[in-house]
């Protein structure tokens, strides 16, 4: 069995599933987060939704040494879904807006609450119709953001001052 050092997901061992890189996940974990790619790239009513899973996903596997910028802007993308209600569209567009803005971005020290998070990525995987898939999505990103919140929230808002 494999177990995921991001989130804790434990998976049969699968030779074939491809290590993640600059994440911190298990290939097992990265394959179901892959799954959950494809549904949303085949479904689309859940494309407007893909991005949270992105941010959702990086925020919960943070690797110390990737760059910067994937935890800032996973951070980033949950604080404007999650607390302002921006769609995917919309924070794709703030990443765009905020990229040409910025060249250095602060590096987040992963919290110790994130171990504490119980969902994962595979309870999106499991959801059977696109309004599960959605209301999986949602619980499970306010639930890893709620874990970075107390740690890092108001440094995050103060990286949306470019977009005021």
């Amino acid at each position: 069995m494999s177990t995921c050092p991001g989130c804790g997901l434990v998976r049969p061992d699968d030779p074939a599933a491809v290590p993640a890189d600059g994440l911190d996940a298990s290939a097992e974990c990265w394959a179901v987060y892959g799954e959950v790619t494809a549904r949303a790239i085949s479904e689309p009513r859940l494309a407007p939704w893909h991005q949270l899973a992105v941010d959702a996903y990086a925020a919960q596997h943070p690797l110390a040494s990737a760059k910067p910028i994937r935890t800032a802007f996973a951070l980033i993308g949950l604080l404007l879904a999650v607390e302002r209600g921006a769609s995917g569209f919309e924070v794709r567009a703030a990443h765009k807006r905020l990229a040409d803005a910025r060249r250095d971005w602060p590096a987040f020290a992963r919290p110790a609450a994130l171990d504490e998070v119980r969902l994962t990525v595979a309870e999106v995987r499991a959801a059977t119709d696109p309004a599960a898939h959605i209301a999986a999505l949602q619980t499970w990103a306010a639930a890893v953001w709620a874990a970075w919140r107390p740690a890092a929230g108001d440094a995050v808002a103060g990286l949306l001052e470019p977009l005021r």
